[in-house]
C-alpha cells in the first residue's frame, strides 16, 4: 500500500510537470511566433507599399521616354531610401537583361537575390515575397512604355529587430505568468495525489474536493492569463509598427504634392489629390483616413476608409508630414484597428494552447495508460457505471430487463500495443504534416528543368511523385507483411522514410546553393520529385503497416474503437504539423524542417521495436484463396464492400479535397481575408473530427451497426457543401468545414470497420481475402480518388461556377450516400459476412 501510495505521487509529480511545464511552454513558443509573424506582416505591407510607390514613379518615367538610368533624380532617392527606412538592409534595381542599374545598401545583401526568385519574378509578375536566414526579400517588377517587364527591384528587410522584439515579449509574458504556471504545477500535483489516494481507499475528505476545485479553476485560468498576457504585451508593438506605416505613408504622399506644388501650382488647385488618396487607403487597410490641411488648419481635401468618416477621425491617431506653403499631409489610423488585430491574435494564441494540448496528448498518452494512476481512474469509472446503470434499472420507467454486468477490462498487452501503434502513425503522420507549409515553396525555388514549366507546375511535380507513389504502396503492404515480420517490416519502412526526407534536405540546401549561385541544374527538380516519389513509397508503407496492425490486434467487435487510433493520430498530425513546421522553417530555413521529418521518422522506427505482433492465424474457412492479387480482385468484386467505396469513401475524399484544399482557400482570397482567418476556419474541420470520432466509433461498437453512420455521415458531407453557397461568407465557410469534419468523423471508422469485417476468417464460407487486402484495396481507391479530386473540382468550378459546383457535388455526395443502402441492407438470402454482435 505505501509502495503503491508512493508510485502514485512519483506519477502525479510527473503528469502535473508535463502539464504545467510542457503544454504551456510550447504554447509559450507558439505564441513568440505568432507576435512575430503579425509584426513581419506589417513591416512587409509597408516595404510593398514603398516598392509599388517607387516602381510607379519609375514607370511614369519610361511612359515619358526616360530609361531608368537616366531617371537620376528617382535613383537618387533610390539610394537614401536606407536612411528613411531602418529596416532596409539593401536594395537592387537591374534590367530584364540581369543588368545591373543601381545597387544600395550593403553588397552583401544586395547581391543576394537568388536567380531563381528572378526567374520566377519575371513568370509571375508583379511582386514576390521570399524569406530566408532572417531577411524578407520583396521583389517588384517595373513595366516600361509598352507594358512588358524591363527590370525588377529587389529590396531586403532586416527581421532580427522583429525576432527579437517577439523573444522580449515572450520573456515579459513569462515573467507575467510563472508564479500562475507554479501554482500551476503545485494544485496538479497535489489533486491527483490526493484523488490517487483516494481510489485506493483512503476516506473521501472535504479537502480533496476543494483541492480538485482549485486544480481544475487554475488550469482553467492560466491558458486564459497566458492568453491575456501576450495580448496585452504585443499591443504597444503592433500599434508601433501600425504607428510607422502611417508615417511611411505621410511622407510617401507628402513627396508626390511636394513635386506638384514645385512647379508652382497652388495649393487650393491642386487636383485628383482626393482619389489618390482614396487610391492609398485601398492599399493600407491598416489605416483609417488621409487628408491634406492648408497653413490656417483647415482640410482642404480628406478621404476616409468605407465605413468611417469625421466622428471616427476626430478619435484617430494621426502622423503627418510638412510641406511647401505651410501644408500637411495628416494620416489617421485608428485604435480600433489595433483592437482587431489583437483580437484576431487572441484567437490565434488560444488555437496555439490547444495545438499544444494535443501534441501533449499523443506523446503522453502511452506513458498515462501505463501508469498506476490510468488503472485506478478507470477501476473508479467502471464503478461508477456500473452504479449508474443499476440506480436507471430500479427506476419505475425503465425497460424491463437485466441489467448490464460490468464490462470486462481490455486486455492490458492489446491496449499498448494500440497505444504504441496510434504513436507510431502520428509521427508517420507528423513527418508529412510538418512539410506542409513550406515545400511548395521549396519546390517552386528549385531550378527549373529543361521543360518549359510554370512555377505552379514546377510545384506540383514532386507532390504528384509522393501521391503517386504513397497510393500504389497501399497493396503492397499486406503482401510483405505475409512474408516479412510485421514489426521488422515497420521499422524498415519507418527508416527508409527518415533516409529519404534526410536526402531531401541535404538535396534542397544543395540545390539552393546552386541557385542562388545563379548556376544551371536541370535535374535538380527531377531529383527531387524522385526523392519525393521515395519518401511518399515509404510513408504509404510505414501507414498501411501500422494500420494492418491495428487490424491484427482488433477483434471486430472493437473494430470501429481500433480503427479510431488511425483517424485520431492522422488528425492530431494534421493539428500539430503545420504550425510547428511554418515556424521552424521560418526560423531556422527548410533544411531544417527536413530534418525534423526525417527525426519523427526514425522516432517511429524506434517506438517499432517495442512492439509484439504475431502472425496472422490461418484462414478458418475452406478453400482460402486469399494469395496475391486474387484477394485484391475478390474485395473490388464484394458487393458490400464496393458500395461502400464508391458511396462512402471516394465521395468523401473528392469533398475533403475540394473544401479543405481549394474551395475555402480560394473562397477567402476572394473575401480579402487573411491567412489567419483561413486557417482558423479550416482547423475547425480538424478539431470537431478530433473531438467526435472516438465518441461515434464506440456508439458504433456498442450497437453493433455500421449502416447508419455512413449514412448519416455522408448526409452531413452533403450539407457542409450547400453550406458554403447558402450561408455565405465567412460564417458558411466556417459552418462547411464544421459540418464535414463532424459528418467524416461519423464515417470514418464504421465504413474501415464494416470493409473489414465482409473478410474475417468464417467457418462456414472459404476466405477469399483477408481483412488486411481489404484495408489495402479500400485505402488504394481512396488514394486514387484523392489524386484525381482536384481535377474534378477544378471542372465543376469551370462548368458551373463556385456556387453551382458545391451545390453540384453536395446532390452527388447525398445521391451517393442513398445509393449505396440496398447494397448493405441484409436479407436473409444474403446473410451478412460476418454477424456483429447486437446489443439488447
Amino acid at each position: 500500500m505505501k509502495t503503491t501510495a508512493r508510485t502514485v505521487g512519483r506519477e502525479a509529480l510527473l503528469f502535473s510537470t508535463l502539464c504545467a511545464v510542457l503544454l504551456f511552454g510550447l504554447s509559450l513558443v507558439l505564441i513568440t511566433w505568432r507576435v512575430q509573424q503579425l509584426l513581419t506582416d506589417l513591416s512587409q505591407q509597408r516595404l510593398l507599399r514603398l516598392s509599388q510607390e517607387l516602381s510607379l514613379e519609375a514607370e511614369r518615367g519610361m511612359r515619358f521616354g526616360v530609361a531608368l538610368p537616366e531617371q537620376t533624380e528617382w535613383l537618387a532617392r533610390l539610394r537614401q531610401l536606407g536612411s528613411q527606412e531602418p529596416q532596409l538592409l539593401a536594395l537592387q534595381l537591374h534590367g530584364s537583361d540581369g543588368t545591373l542599374i543601381a545597387q544600395a545598401g550593403d553588397p552583401q545583401y544586395a547581391g543576394a537575390m537568388a536567380a531563381h526568385w528572378q526567374r520566377q519574378l519575371a513568370a509571375a509578375p508583379p511582386s514576390l515575397a521570399r524569406s530566408a536566414h532572417a531577411r524578407l526579400h520583396l521583389g517588384r517588377t517595373l513595366a516600361d512604355a509598352t507594358g512588358q517587364a524591363s527590370a525588377q527591384l529587389w529590396l531586403v528587410l532586416d527581421l532580427h529587430a522583429t525576432q527579437a522584439q517577439a523573444r522580449a515579449a515572450a520573456l515579459r509574458i513569462l515573467h507575467q505568468v510563472a508564479p500562475l504556471l507554479l501554482l500551476t504545477l503545485v494544485l496538479v500535483w497535489a489533486a491527483l495525489w490526493r484523488l490517487g489516494l483516494q481510489w485506493l481507499g483512503a476516506a473521501p475528505t472535504r479537502a480533496t474536493r476543494w483541492l480538485v476545485l482549485a486544480a481544475a479553476l487554475v488550469c482553467a485560468a492560466t491558458p486564459l492569463a497566458m492568453v491575456w498576457s501576450a495580448r496585452e504585451t504585443a499591443r504597444p508593438l503592433v500599434a508601433q509598427q501600425i504607428a510607422g506605416n502611417a508615417d511611411a505613408m505621410a511622407r510617401a504622399l507628402g513627396r508626390q504634392l511636394a513635386r506638384a506644388l514645385d512647379y508652382g501650382i497652388a495649393l487650393a488647385q491642386l487636383q485628383g489629390v482626393r482619389e489618390m488618396f482614396a487610391d492609398a487607403l485601398q492599399r493600407a487597410p491598416e489605416l483609417s483616413s488621409l487628408g491634406l490641411r492648408g497653413g490656417s488648419g483647415g482640410d482642404l481635401h480628406a478621404a476616409f476608409q468605407p465605413g468611417a468618416g469625421d466622428g471616427a477621425a476626430a478619435r484617430d491617431l494621426q502622423q503627418s508630414a510638412a510641406l511647401p506653403q505651410g501644408a500637411r499631409v495628416v494620416v489617421g489610423y485608428g485604435r480600433d484597428y489595433v483592437d482587431r488585430q489583437l483580437a484576431g491574435m487572441f484567437l490565434d494564441l488560444a488555437l496555439a494552447l490547444v495545438v499544444a494540448a494535443v501534441l501533449l496528448l499523443e506523446c503522453a498518452r502511452g506513458r498515462w495508460q501505463r501508469s498506476a494512476l490510468a488503472a485506478l481512474a478507470t477501476q473508479r469509472l467502471a464503478q461508477r457505471a456500473a452504479a449508474l446503470r443499476a440506480a436507471f434499472t430500479r427506476r419505475p420507467w425503465a425497460p424491463g430487463r437485466a441489467a448490464t454486468p460490468l464490462p470486462t477490462p481490455d486486455d492490458g498487452a492489446a491496449t499498448a500495443q494500440m497505444t504504441r501503434l496510434r504513436l507510431i502513425i502520428f509521427l508517420v503522420a507528423l513527418s508529412e504534416e510538418l512539410l506542409r507549409p513550406f515545400f511548395t515553396v521549396v519546390a517552386m525555388d528549385m531550378p527549373p528543368p529543361a521543360l518549359a514549366l510554370s512555377p505552379t507546375m514546377l510545384a506540383g511535380l514532386p507532390v504528384v511523385a509522393f501521391m503517386v507513389t504513397l497510393a500504389l504502396a497501399q497493396p503492397a503492404g499486406p503482401a510483405l507483411a505475409r512474408r516479412v515480420d510485421l514489426r521488422w517490416a515497420l521499422i524498415g519502412a519507418a527508416l527508409a522514410g527518415s533516409l529519404a526526407l534526410a536526402a531531401t534536405a541535404l538535396a534542397a540546401t544543395a540545390m539552393a546553393a546552386t541557385a542562388m549561385a545563379a548556376t544551371s541544374s536541370a535535374g535538380s527538380t527531377w531529383a527531387l520529385a524522385g526523392l519525393r516519389a521515395f519518401a511518399g513509397l515509404a510513408y504509404g508503407l510505414a501507414l498501411i503497416l501500422a494500420q494492418t496492425a491495428l487490424v491484427r490486434i482488433t477483434p471486430p467487435a472493437r473494430r470501429a474503437r481500433g480503427m479510431t487510433q488511425i483517424a485520431g493520430a492522422i488528425v492530431a498530425a494534421g493539428i500539430v504539423g503545420p504550425p510547428f513546421g511554418g515556424m521552424l522553417a521560418a526560423q531556422a530555413g527548410p533544411a531544417a524542417g527536413f530534418a525534423a521529418c526525417a527525426l519523427c521518422m526514425l522516432l517511429a522506427a524506434l517506438a517499432s521495436r517495442s512492439l509484439q505482433l504475431g502472425p496472422r492465424p490461418p484462414a478458418a474457412g475452406n478453400g482460402s484463396t486469399t494469395g496475391g492479387w486474387r484477394g485484391y480482385a475478390a474485395v473490388v468484386r464484394n458487393p458490400r464492400a464496393l458500395a461502400v467505396i464508391l458511396g462512402a469513401a471516394l465521395p468523401a475524399r473528392l469533398v475533403a479535397v475540394t473544401l479543405l484544399a481549394v474551395v475555402v482557400p480560394l473562397q477567402m482570397s476572394a473575401l480579402q481575408q487573411p491567412a489567419a482567418v483561413t486557417g482558423r476556419a479550416l482547423l475547425l474541420y480538424f478539431l470537431v473530427f478530433a473531438v467526435s470520432v472516438s465518441a461515434f466509433a464506440q456508439w458504433s461498437d456498442a450497437s453493433g451497426r455500421r449502416t447508419p453512420f455512413l449514412l448519416a455521415g455522408g448526409l452531413c458531407s452533403a450539407l457542409a457543401c450547400w453550406a458554403l453557397p447558402g450561408l455565405g461568407g465567412v460564417a458558411g465557410m466556417a459552418a462547411g468545414c464544421a459540418l464535414l469534419g463532424l459528418g467524416q468523423a461519423m464515417q470514418s471508422s464504421p465504413q474501415l470497420a464494416l470493409v473489414t469485417e465482409l473478410f474475417e476468417p468464417h467457418p462456414c464460407r472459404p476466405q477469399v481475402a483477408t481483412p488486411e487486402q481489404a484495408l489495402a484495396a479500400f485505402r488504394l481507391l481512396e488514394r486514387l480518388g484523392s489524386i484525381a479530386a482536384p481535377f474534378a473540382t477544378a471542372w465543376a468550378v469551370a462548368a458551373l461556377g463556385y456556387a453551382g459546383a458545391m451545390w453540384a457535388i453536395g446532390l452527388l455526395l447525398a445521391a451517393a450516400t442513398l445509393a449505396m443502402l440496398p447494397a448493405l441492407r441484409r436479407t436473409a438470402s444474403a446473410p451478412s459476412n460476418f454477424p456483429l454482435l447486437q446489443t439488447p
